[in-house]
């Protein structure tokens, strides 16, 4: 995966691929307010292995102003109709504009659960099962009606983000789970507090990491312990609640803002691609790895 672009005018047009940007403006908003946010998306992985994905149709970016962020009032939604983004900003929104100022911005790749307190919360259904695309503290301008930005969405590297996608399994309830070590933590969610974003709560590490279908493929993200970016070996299990398989990887890094893809067991029953199913009383099952595993 790699650069994705977004623009509203009321919304604006976005398109996922590499080095590609195109832009597209709509109506404005019935305020008589005109938005002109040109948003970037910076995917994860390596130019050689990125992860080919594309917006579809409800995809939302959630959008605060000048750090208010105490209710849904101050928070601006854009969505993703299919062919272009439209937006609808709180009632608070236009209001409180001011001649220049910052605005944050978040997409996740699966619906969350939105909560208001004192900070706004984004809450995953499961751990592990979507990723956060964040940008905090960017430059607007509003004058006779027009608001200018240009914001880019990316992983915070302070969480040390990876995606993990697993191609040729489907189905829901599946999870990835280190076998051999503790290096790997999944989050349920981030809150905003006007400063910046931060993760809320973990699966612990070495816990389990629910697959998301997302790009065609099922997908984690996952936060990478300093000790495990350098090329290791690697042990995951693999399980949707009733079967469970296993496999070993030899020699492989996990990088912070990158993206990883194996493909999954080639036969549920009996797979022959290096993962083993493990029945009661099975504890370990090398397998072996091929040139398409990361």
């Amino acid at each position: 995966m790699k650069k994705t672009i977004i623009t509203i005018v009321a919304a604006g047009m976005l398109v996922l691929s590499v080095g590609c940007q195109k832009e597209q403006t709509i109506v404005a908003d019935p305020s008589g307010v005109e938005f002109e946010i040109n948003v970037k998306r910076s995917d994860l992985g390596q130019p050689t292995k990125a992860v080919k994905t594309g917006w579809e149709n409800g995809d939302k970016v959630y959008v605060f102003f000048d750090g208010n962020r105490s209710s849904a009032d101050y928070m601006m939604t854009m969505t993703y109709n299919g062919s272009a983004w439209t937006y609808s900003p709180g009632s608070e929104v236009v209001a409180n504009l001011q001649p220049s100022g910052t605005l944050s911005a978040i997409y996740c790749t699966v619906a969350t659960d939105i909560s208001f307190s004192t900070n706004a919360y984004f809450t995953l259904p499961q751990n592990g099962a979507g990723g956060f695309f964040m940008a905090n503290n960017v430059a607007y301008t509003y004058s006779e009606n027009k608001l200018k930005a240009s914001l880019t969405l990316s992983v915070n590297d302070d969480y040390t983000t990876a995606q993990i996608s697993i191609s040729g399994i489907s189905g829901d309830g599946w999870y990835l789970q280190e076998a051999g070590s503790s290096l790997l933590l999944s989050y349920d969610g981030v809150y905003y507090t006007g400063f910046g974003w931060n993760p809320n709560g973990n699966s612990g590490w070495g816990g389990k990491h629910y697959l998301t279908s997302y790009g065609g493929d099922l997908q984690t993200f996952v936060m990478v312990s300093y000790y495990a970016r350098n090329a290791r070996s690697w042990k995951f299990n693999l399980s949707n609640g009733t079967a469970t398989y296993q496999k070993s990887f030899s020699s492989k890094s996990l990088q912070q803002g990158t993206a990883a893809k194996f493909a999954g067991p080639d036969d549920l029953d009996a797979p022959t691609n290096g993962w083993a199913r493990l029945f009661p009383g099975s504890f370990t099952a090398p397998g072996t790895i091929s040139d398409e595993d990361f």
